[in-house]
């Protein structure tokens, strides 16, 4: 009596093909979550910066009580623009940043990133009611953004200035 015996190289085989073809699927979409994962930490420094930055510009220009050209002297080599020069409160005030958020003194379009704060004047009542009116108050908008035009984040803080009542 003669037993054939069967060769178990085709099966082997073919379960080594299978687990290698489930390997490769499981590290590309290990990969494809880490890509994404780096994205988002990128994304999340970048807002974080950009927060600060912004924050640290409108405490400022409150403390100065909007006066531009007291917060230019807080931020040197910065560009002022003003829409009224017999009014300093009114105009547009641009930090230039590099690509770590350093502070450059550069124009803006070599700069990375930009906060730009653009303040006018406003009448109290029309921000805080009409128990303010003849009062002063001053408005900004404050807007970081990055080098190819888009905006990282923005807010609008205003500031009462008091006056007549």
């Amino acid at each position: 009596m003669k037993q054939e015996t069967h060769s178990n190289t085709a099966l082997f085989l073919m379960e080594l093909i299978m687990v290698i073809g489930f390997f490769s699927l499981v590290s590309t979409v290990c990969m494809q979550l880490f890509s994404a994962a780096s994205r988002t930490s990128t994304q999340s420094v970048r807002l974080n910066h950009a927060v600060r930055a912004s924050e640290s510009l409108t405490e400022a220009w409150i403390a100065v009580d909007g006066d531009l050209t007291r917060l230019k002297e807080l931020y040197p080599g910065c560009t002022l623009r003003s829409d009224d020069p017999a009014d300093p409160r009114t105009g547009t005030l641009v930090i230039c940043y590099d690509e770590d958020w350093h502070r450059i003194t550069e124009a803006a379009d070599t700069a990375a990133y930009t906060v730009t704060i653009e303040s006018s004047m406003s009448d109290a009542a029309e921000l805080y009611g009409p128990e303010t009116a003849g009062a002063e108050a001053i408005r900004a908008s404050v807007t970081a953004m990055a080098s190819d035009g888009t905006s990282i984040c923005s807010f609008t803080p205003d500031h009462y200035l008091g006056g007549a009542q």
